[in-house]
Order: structure tokens, then C-alpha cells, then sequence
């Protein structure tokens, strides 16, 4: 038995969707604006931390701030106390994402979402910042197996409302199509989770629940009317729903001021700001003055003061380009398998791959905002050391990269994405240290060819492409030459991967219902040697494999964790129920979580850690 300090250490790279930097900022009062109470403020950054800050929200005494902060490299849950200083209390600990923090009228429980029972649930904490084992005391009142979202603790303290895709999300799931839109309700439950029942009955999004101060109304977002998101209010009991803001003022995140009034977060051309209208729906101001970015607002109703989330610095980041770093702060985590170690780090670049050594890491990229072209670099982890390896001859999109993990040879595609099957899209190879020109393999004959992945010694490649007329898989010699066609059936075969030794390929595959699971086919001599396995099961969609090192594990994105918050507050992630899971080629065990967060996490890339 290998010992756990013996235990080899690797590393899985993959790229996330989530945002650069967020931080928390205060605003006070400012009684001498005729504008708005709080636009005249000048904000007081409260958090420094690279790493994303959000979801705040204050102590019914207006003495602790609680919010959500990925600076553990999970989504965790602090606690900033406004009389004291020193840094924030963390709350929650562990792999799973804990956010959305809600405190009951008395100050003594918080409310939360958690993913820790498997799926974004509701639970109740001890609010007690000096005590680390408060969260082990933490009660799951729901226990449903869809997504719910976002509680607010009425002013009695004796109902919760929140948001929730339950009676809708296994529909979402099985839609192999993609058609469905993903909806959310509004529900109410006793405190204690008993008696949960629905207010709302769109057929549309409705989230982020939040009391008048009288308990008598409950304001929400919803597109329910078609178009953009809108601020509504409606009757504690779910009826008398009317619109607040029009529709030229899309609005998220309601939340009652110290003044009656209703702020949420208005979406601009140039991100957020925080505004308020009255509750009769007139007089609509601006809350946030100047604070760039501004979301999520909440009150302290005692001292009169605005919490927010704003944009953070990338002061000392590296490589960014699109507004955000190569490397993601906050989007690390340590995972034990049973044989390995794994280092799980987010990027910020799509289709990243690994060196052999494990020490530089190719994508396509931009080098800068403002580089009109994508071109294949290689640099360090922290994005420092950067090189250029391949620019394109004409304006075009690289991606898709595939680093041999035992020769100097990155194989990467060139052309447009989610492309249709006569696109050109072509495969080439270059040495990774850019001694010698970059090689077309397809130069635009064969349609449509893309997610290349070579085999240990780089000697040959697996890949996708409609040359035959539909999506199906292909192995060929590294230089282009010896092309053999590895499946061949009516439905979509994509996205493969090979094994190191070159003895299985993995490929997603909708065969199965319409649905996109993944699929092993061992291989010999370059053909297929046996029956096709299907690897993964159930209703969600599993895409974007790669194997371990030595073969014996895959690591793949998929939604079978769901949601862990309301679609629509997801920074426009167009897929933010993606996960990455491993799982054991040989099936002995489960598939194993490795990330936690409401952002879309997938393509991973699997070597040796450096």
C-alpha cells in the first residue's frame, strides 16, 4: 500500500468562467444629496484580496458583515466585524461552496446555501463568529434533489422565502435539445423547513426573494413578461404581482432600504450600478454614484449603510487579456484520491494544456485587450514567461490545444467555434519551443476538424470532424498522414480524448436518448479492438475529457451537480451548472466533485505538477 505522504502529486488545469476580482465596499448615508441617500458617498473598500468577494449582508444589529469569498479556493463563508478590526472570521469550511448568507431577526442563526449534501440546499448555522465549529452544526431544511436559492428570513422570523427550480429542473435535464429555458420559482417555507409551498406560477425566471420591513410583500426579479429582467412586487401570499421598473431598466437582486424604498442592480452597458425605486414603481434613482461594477446590494437599516460588490484590482496580475488574468485567484484546491494527489487550478484561458514537466501551459490567446488577434502562447502558471509559439497568418480564433505529455509537439485548432459541420476548421501541430514553423494538417479540406489530443509520445492524434458528412471521430499520424475513422454512427461523436499509451479513446457522445455522455472504445493498431462502453450515466450532459497520466483515471465537466445559484446571477456564463468530476476508468468507484461554485468550470487538461 503506498503511503500517504508517498502518494504522487498531480496537477488539473481547467478553464472557469467566473469574473477577475470582486470586492465589498460601504457607503454611508450622505443626508446633503437630493439625488439619493447614498450616491453622493464616497465608497470604503472593505475587502483586499484577489480572490472573488460577494453576497454580503448585515447583522440585524448592523455590527457584522457576512459574505461569500472564494479566497479559499471554495466559496466559503466570512465575517467582518465593523467595530473591531482584523481580518474576516471565516465561518464555513470545506471543498463545497457555502453562499447566499440570510440572518434570522434575532441575530443568533444564518440561513445559506450549500452544495455539501451533493446539491445547492438550504441550511441553518449558529451564528457565532468565534466558534470554528459552527458550521459542523449546520441543519440541511431542504433535502430536495434540485436547486434552491437565495432565503430571506421574514421579519417575524417565522417563514423563509427563497427561490427554486424543483418543480421544473428535471425537465431543464432531460431536454436533449437544449430548447427548454431554465426556469425558477418563488417558494415559502416554515423556519424550521416544514410546510414548503409555492407562491409563483410564471413559467419564467423569478429569483432573490426579499421582504418589505412589514412583512405584507415580497420583491423579487423576474423575466416573466418576456424580454429583460425586471423588479416585481407582489402580495406575502403571492398575489397582486406587479412590475416595478420597466423593462429599459433591467434590475437583479432586490433589497429593502432603511427608507422603504426598493435598490437592486441595474445593468448597463458598462457592467452594474445599484438603484433604487419607490415602492409604488416611481422615482427611480441611482444609489451607487461613481463605484464601478457595483452588485448585490444590502442595508443596514440601524446606521444607515449600503453593501455592495464592486470591482477589485489586478494590480500585480499577470497576462490578462478580456479583463482577466491567465491565472484565477481563488480557484484553487487540493483533492485526495486514493492513489494521487491532485492540485486543481482555474484559468481564465479556454482549452489550456500542460507541458510534459509540468511547469508551462499552452492556450490561445490575446496577448493584451487591446491585440486584434489570438495567438498559441506558452507561459507559467502565474501567467509570467509568456511566448509565442503560432499566430495565425490571417485574423482567426486558436484554441483547442493538446501538449504531448512526452514530446516536444502542441497540436491546436483554428477557426471558429460551435461552428456548423461545412466550416473550415483545420488541425495543426507545432513544436513547443517554437523552432520550427507550425504545420496546417488539414489546410481547409476536410470541413470541420477540431479537439485534437495526441498520444503520450506525440506520434498520433485523436480528433473530431464531419469529413463524412456528421460529427464522428478520427485517429491519424501526428504529421497528417494515415487517417483512420474511429466511430461511425448517425448521431454527434465529439470531443475525444486519447489515452496516454494510445490503447482507449474517449469521446462524448449523444447516441444514447439525445443526451451527451461519454464513451470509452479500446483501440489496437490504430482500430477499434472490442464493444463500445458507456462511461458515464443519468440525466446530465458529460463533455471535455482527459485522462490521467498513467490512463487509469478521466476527469470531465458536467451538470449532474446542477445549479448552485440563480441562472441569471451567474455573470452570463452560458453553462454555469459545469462541474468537474474524476472517475476511475475501470468503474470501481463513483465520479468525484472536484469544484464547487456557481460559475461554468470545464475543459480540463490532466499532467504532472511543478
Amino acid at each position: 500500500m503506498v503511503k500517504g505522504g508517498d502518494l504522487p502529486r498531480e496537477r488539473i488545469v481547467y478553464t472557469t468562467l467566473r469574473p477577475a476580482n470582486w470586492e465589498l465596499y460601504l457607503l454611508e448615508q450622505n443626508s446633503s444629496s437630493s439625488a439619493s441617500s447614498f450616491s453622493a458617498s464616497s465608497p470604503r473598500q472593505l475587502t483586499d484580496d484577489p480572490a472573488l468577494d460577494y453576497d454580503s449582508t448585515f447583522s440585524p444589529d448592523g455590527r457584522w458583515i457576512v459574505f461569500c469569498s472564494e479566497r479559499s479556493g471554495n466559496p466559503d463563508l466570512y465575517a467582518i466585524d465593523l467595530e473591531h478590526d482584523g481580518a474576516p472570521k471565516q465561518l464555513t469550511r470545506g471543498m463545497f461552496m457555502e453562499a447566499a448568507p440570510a440572518f434570522t431577526p434575532d441575530g443568533k442563526s444564518l440561513l445559506f446555501m450549500s452544495d455539501r449534501d451533493g446539491n445547492a440546499d438550504i441550511f441553518t448555522m449558529p451564528f457565532r463568529p468565534g466558534d470554528a465549529a459552527a458550521s459542523d452544526k449546520a441543519t440541511n431544511l431542504m433535502k430536495n434533489a434540485s436547486g434552491d436559492y437565495r432565503p430571506a428570513v421574514s421579519p417575524d422570523g417565522k417563514t423563509v422565502a427563497f427561490s427554486s427550480d424543483r418543480d421544473s429542473w428535471l425537465e431543464i435535464m432531460n431536454d436533449a435539445a437544449r430548447t427548454v429555458p431554465i426556469r425558477c420559482e418563488i417558494y415559502l417555507m416554515n423556519i424550521d423547513g416544514s410546510n414548503p409551498r409555492r407562491l409563483t406560477n410564471s413559467n419564467a425566471f423569478n429569483g432573490s426573494p426579499a421582504w418589505s420591513r412589514d412583512g405584507r410583500t415580497i420583491y423579487f426579479y423576474s423575466d416573466r413578461e418576456g424580454g429583460a429582467f425586471r423588479v416585481w412586487a407582489m402580495a406575502a401570499d403571492g398575489g397582486h404581482a406587479r412590475a416595478l421598473t420597466p423593462k429599459e431598466r433591467p434590475g437583479f437582486s432586490p433589497a429593502v432600504m432603511p427608507n422603504g424604498r426598493v435598490a437592486f442592480a441595474e445593468k448597463t452597458m458598462n457592467g452594474f450600478q445599484i438603484a433604487s425605486v419607490a415602492p409604488d414603481g416611481t422615482d427611480i434613482r441611482i444609489e451607487s454614484g461613481t463605484q464601478p461594477d457595483c452588485r448585490f446590494p444590502a442595508f443596514d437599516r440601524h446606521h444607515n449603510r449600503m453593501v455592495c460588490t464592486g470591482k477589485g484590482s489586478l494590480a500585480g496580475m499577470q497576462l490578462v487579456s478580456n479583463g482577466r488574468p491567465f491565472l484565477t485567484r481563488g480557484g484553487h484546491d487540493e483533492v485526495h484520491l486514493p492513489d494521487r494527489i491532485l492540485d486543481v487550478q482555474a484559468v481564465a484561458r479556454q482549452f489550456c494544456s500542460i507541458s510534459p514537466d509540468g511547469r508551462e501551459y499552452a492556450s490561445g490567446q490575446l496577448v493584451r485587450d487591446d491585440s486584434p488577434d489570438m495567438r498559441l502562447m506558452v507561459n507559467q502558471l502565474d501567467g509570467s514567461n509568456a511566448r509565442e509559439i503560432f499566430r495565425p497568418p490571417k485574423s482567426d480564433n486558436v484554441w483547442g490545444t493538446s501538449w504531448a505529455r512526452r514530446a516536444n509537439l502542441i497540436a491546436f485548432t483554428t477557426g471558429p467555434q460551435f461552428a456548423s459541420d461545412e466550416a473550415i476548421v483545420d488541425l495543426w501541430t507545432a513544436p513547443s519551443d517554437g523552432t520550427k514553423p507550425a504545420k496546417n494538417l488539414t489546410t481547409g479540406k476536410f470541413r470541420n476538424n477540431a479537439f485534437p489530443d495526441l498520444t503520450a509520445d506525440g506520434k498520433e492524434m485523436v480528433f473530431r470532424s464531419t469529413r463524412d458528412g456528421n460529427k464522428e471521430i478520427y485517429l491519424m499520424n501526428s504529421d497528417g498522414t494515415n487517417v483512420r475513422r474511429i466511430t461511425n454512427d448517425p448521431a454527434d461523436d465529439t470531443m475525444p480524448s486519447v489515452s496516454p499509451n494510445g490503447d482507449i479513446i474517449a469521446f462524448s457522445s449523444d447516441r444514447a436518448g439525445g443526451l451527451f455522455h461519454i464513451y470509452l472504445q479500446p483501440i489496437k493498431n490504430g482500430k477499434p479492438n472490442g464493444a463500445l462502453r458507456q462511461f458515464t450515466h443519468g440525466f446530465a450532459p458529460n463533455m471535455h475529457s482527459r485522462f490521467s497520466p498513467d490512463g487509469k483515471w478521466l476527469v470531465y465537466a458536467s451538470a449532474r451537480g446542477w445549479l448552485n445559484d440563480e441562472y441569471a446571477l451567474s455573470n452570463n456564463n452560458p453553462q454555469p451548472y459545469g462541474e468537474l468530476f474524476v472517475a476511475p476508468i475501470d468503474g470501481s468507484s463513483e465520479p468525484i466533485r472536484l469544484t464547487h461554485n456557481k460559475w461554468e468550470d470545464s475543459i480540463p487538461s490532466w499532467g504532472t505538477a511543478k
